[in-house]
């Protein structure tokens, strides 16, 4: 099952195919163990972290890409 934290153009889309979408939610930190990636997100609204696990992880951030990847994984 994928989890789509930016929620934009296909989300629907990902949705209808079992994705879980979040929206108002920040990658915090993403590390990559044994093949598996550890991502933690957080609420944007509530504030509540919650860390994930996935076999892929896909930064769609657009123009900010480099931003997001910096603060993700800690190389800014």
């Amino acid at each position: 099952r994928a989890i789509v934290v930016f929620a934009g153009a296909g989300d629907q889309d990902a949705a209808a195919r079992g994705a879980i979408v979040r929206t108002r939610t920040k990658v915090r930190s993403a590390r990559r163990e044994g093949g598996i990636w550890q991502v933690t997100i957080e609420d944007r609204m509530s504030g509540q972290s919650e860390e994930i696990s996935a076999r892929m992880l896909i930064n769609a951030a657009g123009p900010w890409v480099d931003e997001v990847i910096g603060k993700a994984l800690g190389t800014t």
